[in-house]
């Protein structure tokens, strides 16, 4: 939902592979705000909204808003899409959810022009706000971007790009503004509101499944789906405010194209998670055949695909008890890649494996068995792919349990 301006590769790839750990772009150099101006009665106020983009930075859209007064040869953009590499320490903010995003301000023209560069559309919509009302609103952004003020705690889902403005316009006119009491039919999550922006691509979609929480399940309200751009535009569009004499009149006078696009085909990958993981599965059900055939359990296999999950299990604690982002806490994948997995598959290449490993495994695999039966009832959606790696995680833990039964 934020703009991208160019920097150098490397911080893009780290940039782009931790997507939702609440930093998504470079900034660009922050435009120094004026608190002097005095629009003429010709100026307009409009909130930009671009679509989504082809790079994974860009997936969700952008939201701005235009200040445009002819008089004043005033025509600037307001992007609380930013943030600087300057900041201190800022991998570790960047990793933990700490990063500061900013208000910058910045040359119309030169907005556009990246997005015509991008093929990515601009709609505008010119707010109907009286000569009175745009000026305090303007009066408020420009206070926002003062140095001391135009930094604030970025969060994906409850304060970006595009609630901000949406907040703004609501601290400027209190009790004026009327948004819809729905924006869709159906009444989705907030994994269910971002999946379409996604799903374009497998990979990020399955990555971002992995890492999100419970809290993402929860089911949004109208007002909480405008933390996506498509959806703060539709929200204004058929928003109402309150005039000088308490009328509600239409939030959006005019609605303009600014930039158009040429539609592109997006090819579907055909090495996707699914095949992945169901090919795993299927190497996995002809290691145990030959193995059971030869009545020889090498635990190596074992211990490479436990231990991966023991990893991932010790990445999605961090992600919830080490970081501030809200979404990633009390994620029901840890329940097949539990952290122990690392101790119990180390142990099964000792000479003298523990008696209670065996239990361990026989454990895990009553729980895999039960996390199958209810996949699709659970609170949390968890990515269907994982359904091939939970069967083959429940199938080994069940023939360890057998194997050590046995044989102690």
């Amino acid at each position: 939902m934020l703009q991208l301006y160019r920097t150098d590769d490397v911080k893009t790839w780290l940039l782009i592979s931790l997507l939702f750990l609440g930093a998504l772009l470079p900034a660009p150099l922050l435009g120094q705000a004026h608190t002097t101006i005095t629009l003429s009665p010709y100026a307009r106020i409009s909130l930009l909204t671009c679509s989504p983009g082809s790079e994974i930075y860009s997936y969700f859209g952008h939201c701005a808003i235009r200040v445009y007064d002819p008089v004043a040869n005033y025509d600037r953009v307001f992007n609380y899409g930013t943030f600087s590499f300057n900041q201190p320490n800022f991998y570790l903010k960047f990793i933990r959810g700490r990063l500061l995003y900013s208000l910058s301000v910045n040359s119309f023209n030169n907005f556009v022009a990246e997005y015509e560069s991008d093929n990515r559309w601009v709609i505008e919509q010119v707010l109907q706000l009286s000569e009175k009302d745009r000026q305090i609103f303007f009066d408020r952004l420009m206070v926002n971007a003062l140095p001391q003020n135009r930094s604030y705690l970025y969060d994906f889902f409850f304060d970006n790009c595009a609630t901000r403005p949406r907040d703004l316009l609501e601290q400027s006119f209190p009790n004026r503004l009327f948004f819809p009491d729905s924006l869709t039919p159906a009444n989705p999550s907030f994994r269910q509101l971002i999946d379409p922006y996604i799903v374009k691509n497998a990979w990020v979609d399955f990555g971002i499944d992995l890492i999100l929480g419970l809290p993402t399940d929860r089911k949004a309200s109208a007002r909480e789906y405008m933390f996506l751009p498509d959806y703060l535009m539709n929200a204004f569009a058929n928003a109402q405010i309150a005039d000088s004499t308490g009328n509600k009149i239409a939030l959006v006078q005019q609605t303009n194209q600014i930039v158009e696009t040429t539609p592109q085909i997006s090819k579907t990958p055909f090495f996707t998670p699914t095949l992945a993981l169901c090919i795993i599965l299927v190497i996995g059900i002809i290691i145990t055949f030959f193995q059971l055939k030869n009545k020889n359990i090498n635990p190596w296999f074992d211990f490479v695909l436990f231990s991966i999950c023991g990893l991932m299990g010790l990445l999605f604690l961090f992600l919830w008890f080490g970081t501030d982002h809200k979404v990633l806490v009390r994620n029901f994948n840890i329940i097949w890649a539990f952290p122990l997995h690392i101790i119990a598959s180390a142990l099964l290449l000792a000479e003298r494996t523990p008696s209670w490993v065996g239990v361990y495994f026989g454990i895990f695999a009553l729980i895999g068995t039960l996390l199958l039966l209810t996949w699709f009832w659970l609170p949390q959606q968890l990515p269907n792919a994982l359904l091939f790696l939970v069967t083959l995680l429940t199938l080994r833990a069940a023939l360890l349990f057998k194997l050590y039964q046995a044989s102690g």
